[in-house]
């Protein structure tokens, strides 16, 4: 962050907001680690914006694999790199990077034992395990808990049927925006209006998952605007 504003006090505006934001410090004591992710996404991104997609993918790829809520990011991201770089086998050196990175970290934890693995990492959260985390938040969950069609907030609930129907067409709807508008702050903007659909139609919305939105609104507000002179290199 503080070698990607040059202006001094947007600077020092965007490093307080990053590293001391007091919305977030509460839930990191408590261990949801979201704030823990910008950690490598942020890297992620600036080596991206830095046109040093190599050195980026690595820090993707450590994103991937420390938490779930970056995860949406992945279509944009690639379409990203397919639409910005001409050579196209360079994309696939990329995504061949960013997943060797991914699986190198993940994948002894999955043939460990991988029915543990999709235990905690997918199907307790999308509430498909017989101790699957709870309806909660401010989302569609909660809603129609309090409207009474869903009874008990440890039920399950086809979730993925609207977040497919609504989330296709504007997943469609953003990469085109993204290609008309190529920019990593534009790339930003998109992931965080997809994450927040995301979130609001699956079983919970905390919180903590919207101080994580509110802090990828922030880096895009402050992040630069993509110079296109650096498109071809």
């Amino acid at each position: 962050a503080h070698f990607l504003i040059k202006d001094g006090e947007k600077k020092r505006s965007l490093l307080l907001l990053l590293a001391f934001n007091p919305a977030m410090l509460p839930y990191t004591i408590e261990g949801r680690s979201d704030f823990f992710l910008l950690g490598f996404l942020f890297p992620a991104l600036f080596f991206l914006f830095k046109n040093r997609i190599f050195l980026s993918a690595v820090f993707m790829g450590l994103a991937f694999a420390v938490k779930q809520s970056v995860w949406p990011l992945f279509p944009f991201y690639f379409a990203y790199l397919w639409l910005k770089q001409k050579d196209k086998s360079k994309v696939l050196k990329t995504m061949g990077l960013f997943v060797t990175v991914f699986g190198a970290i993940v994948l002894p934890f999955f043939f460990w034992n991988p029915k543990a693995f999709l235990d905690s990492t997918i199907l307790y959260l999308s509430g498909n395990t017989e101790h699957a985390y709870p309806i909660s938040g401010y989302g569609f969950g909660m809603l129609l808990n309090q409207l009474g069609i869903i009874k008990n907030i440890r039920e399950q609930f086809p979730f993925i049927v609207p977040q497919l129907l609504i989330g296709v067409p504007l997943l469609i709807y953003l990469i085109k925006y993204l290609k008309q508008n190529l920019s990593v702050k534009n790339l930003i903007l998109v992931y965080t209006i997809f994450l927040f659909v995301f979130w609001y139609f699956s079983r919970y919305f905390n919180n903590s998952h919207i101080v994580y939105l509110s802090i990828l609104i922030t880096a895009a507000y402050f992040w630069p605007q993509q110079d296109e002179r650096t498109s071809k290199h």
